[in-house]
């Protein structure tokens, strides 16, 4: 029997990662809510592509 994750499970707990990595204070104070919900998207978008090598 072989530990195989699915094949999007990395992709997933590194935008999670990223996602934990954005939600500081200084986020959650500066933003309102539609903006933080969009910088926080877009954050993670960056780290994902920074991190995997995509470009």
């Amino acid at each position: 029997m072989e530990n195989k994750m699915p094949n999007n499970k990395g992709i997933q707990l590194l935008a999670k990662r990223c996602r934990d990595q954005f939600q500081r204070r200084e986020n959650t104070d500066y933003y309102s809510p539609d903006d933080y919900h969009s910088a926080e998207r877009n954050y993670v978008k960056f780290c994902v592509f920074s991190e995997t090598g995509v470009n």
